[in-house]
């Protein structure tokens, strides 16, 4: 009796030590759209369609550098580039196929703390450099819920009309790869 009494105490007790061990209570968030369009949609770069935009090469030299006491250049502004921002457009493959009269566009990625703007990856961590993306007029976009294109939509090709920069994070980068990673939808109406 005393066998099957410590028998099942030990069960009852390793029991609730794995049921304690194993509540962990997250939410889940689900999103998603309803429209009456559906367009499918690609990257446009210059009107051509592109696998992904490329901002090119730039200098750690086109940053803004604050003045010095004596009028030399200091330390880097954080701030986008002094080149120009690369101006691109999430638009259906077949304008024609699409006859939506405006959009609102969702753009989800992780962004660099105190930068709203400016999406981080690894390469983030190492130059002290991320990507800048907003709507074509300067409009903020990412993380947002749902931005009406209103005049960053072309009625004729159904373009959601953006562009991306080059953004220093920090007074201090370092030369390397800058690279930035994220999810758009579309919502066409």
């Amino acid at each position: 009796m005393k066998v099957l009494f410590i028998s099942s105490l030990l069960t009852s007790l390793l029991f609730s030590a794995f049921t304690e061990a194993a509540i962990d209570e997250k939410p889940i968030y689900i999103k998603g759209a309803l429209g009456t369009i559906t367009c499918d949609t690609v990257i446009f770069v210059n009107g051509e369609e592109k696998e992904f935009i490329n901002l090119g090469v730039i200098s750690i030299n086109d940053f803004t550098k604050e003045l010095n006491v004596h009028g030399t250049p200091g330390s880097i502004v954080p701030g986008p580039a002094n080149v120009d921002y690369t101006a691109f457009s999430l638009a259906p493959i077949n304008a024609a196929d699409c006859p939506a009269t405006t959009a609102q566009i969702s753009l989800k990625a992780r962004n660099v703390e105190h930068f709203p703007n400016v999406i981080q990856s690894d390469a983030t961590d190492e130059t002290q450099v991320g990507v800048e993306v907003l709507m074509n007029d300067g409009t903020r976009v990412l993380n947002q819920s749902w931005v009406a294109a209103d005049v960053n939509f072309d009625t004729t090709t159904k373009a959601v009309m953006l562009k991306a920069n080059f953004y220093a994070t920090t007074p201090t980068v370092t030369a390397g790869k800058v690279e930035a990673t994220a999810v758009y939808q579309i919502l066409y109406l």
